[in-house]
């Protein structure tokens, strides 16, 4: 990401400089015995009204966090190595100088103890992914300080005997890879964590991983120092990864649209399904399971014109950009993955597999329906399972088109945009091929 600076000071400064003082006052009022009951609430208060002070400068709101503000103002003693007597107004000014100024560059390392065999640069969104032996020499250095205080709680998780084969298998782990800017530490792993979330997301809805657990252990550098955030984490499965030429350019566009910023309306929802689906993990309740797939699905193919006829528009639309599609025609027959189709098969069954896929979305969305509003609908395992591969088809789908056909939005601005989902639609029938 770029380095973005701030204001060298903002304009309220005064303001928040007074009442950083009245905070640092209560402190030196105070004693260990009068604080809990006479001084901490106000001083609460007061961080209350310093983070509006701050947050009013919009851009600081980027880089800063009301978390980092109360660590920053209620450890000041130990940041500036002074006695809370000693500290001066003057010190407390160039502390906030510091504070609210020039953004830090912070290097962040999020290790995927269950994911490997990527291509060393591989790119998920903003992230890079490394293996351990790939990552800057002082970074392997400090990660693997911890390992021997870290070997005998997780030698079961990685099946290993001998603490020389424990560190061979940490060194084959995977690291999402990114760098953020931020004023402090909180924000910077709140930030960090998003983004390298949202690449983990990206290569769930792509490859079936959707029940790899979010990402929060991180290690990272900042200027000469490192810090860490520690986390617990119990094998779900591994993942050996492996590569789809088509899934690949696929994943390459949803990259851009996060690297390059993009903002048109399939671009910006394909993001927003993507952190929906993502959301689940294998501890999800099925029927959250269930409700995030559609839910993704809505996100990607329902458009502002559609909200009075939500199921009947779904049903139409699934129907149109996937009933002909090879994986579900040969569902649809009975036949395995592996099996070919014929064109004559495919031309005879087209209609038919739509109006099946139509039925089955529509119950479907039956069932989503009930889950929202009083209902006594049971969600099943295959539910889901159908759920989220409609949601993966779709996404594909969805991709294609924007890459093939120049679709950009859902709804139409005229009657004939054929830049628009709906559009496009309106100019298929249920007998004709979409052409790829």
């Amino acid at each position: 990401m770029d380095v973005t600076e701030t204001e060298s000071r903002p304009k309220n400064f005064d303001a928040i400089l007074e009442t950083a003082k009245e905070m640092l006052q209560l402190f030196k009022d105070s004693n260990e015995e009068m604080w809990l009951e006479k001084y901490e609430d106000l001083w609460f208060q007061k961080l209350d009204e310093l983070a509006s002070r701050v947050f009013s400068n919009k851009q600081l709101s980027h880089f800063l966090s009301v978390e980092d503000l109360r660590d920053r103002l209620y450890n000041i003693v130990f940041y500036l190595d002074k006695d809370i007597k000693d500290i001066t107004t003057e010190d407390l000014e160039k502390y906030l100088d510091k504070l609210l100024g020039t953004p830090d560059a912070y290097a962040f390392f999020f290790a995927a103890m269950e994911l490997f065999n990527f291509p060393e640069g591989y790119r998920l969104g903003v992230c890079e992914l490394h293996s351990f032996t790939h990552l800057p020499q002082e970074v392997q250095a400090q990660i693997s300080s911890e390992w021997k205080y870290k070997y005998e709680r997780e030698k079961i998780i990685y099946h290993v005997r001998t603490f020389d084969e424990y560190q061979e298998r940490k060194r084959a782990e995977t690291y999402f890879c990114l760098s953020v800017q931020a004023l402090a530490d909180n924000k910077a792993v709140e930030t960090a964590n998003r983004f390298a979330n949202q690449g983990l997301n990206i290569l769930k809805c792509f490859y079936p991983l959707e029940h790899a657990p979010k990402l929060l252990g991180c290690h990272y550098k900042v200027r000469a120092g490192f810090g860490a955030v520690r986390e617990e984490r119990f094998i779900w499965g591994w993942h050996k990864h492996w590569t789809d030429s088509e899934i690949e350019n696929h994943l390459q566009i949803v990259n851009d649209f996060v690297q390059k910023g993009t903002e048109d309306e399939i671009a910006q929802r394909c993001l927003s399904a993507i952190d929906i689906y993502g959301m689940m993990e294998e501890q999800t309740p099925i029927e959250l399971k269930f409700l995030l797939s559609v839910m993704a699905i809505e996100r990607l193919l329902l458009g502002r014109d559609d909200r009075d006829f939500l199921g009947w528009k779904l049903r139409e639309k699934a129907a149109i950009l996937l009933g002909d599609t090879p994986s579900w025609l040969k569902r649809y027959l009975g036949k395995s993955s592996k099996d070919t189709l014929t064109e004559e098969e495919c031309n005879k069954s087209r209609a038919g597999a739509r109006a099946d896929l139509a039925r089955r979305v529509g119950t479907i969305y039956g069932k989503r329906s009930a889950l929202v509003h009083p209902g006594e609908e049971e969600v099943t395992e295959d539910d889901f399972h159908l759920a989220s591969m409609l949601f993966r088809w779709s996404l594909s789908r969805i991709i294609r088109l924007y890459s093939e056909k120049g679709i950009r939005r859902i709804s139409k601005t005229s009657s004939l945009d054929l830049e628009s989902l709906d559009g496009f639609i309106e100019s298929m029938k249920y007998s004709v091929p979409l052409g790829w």
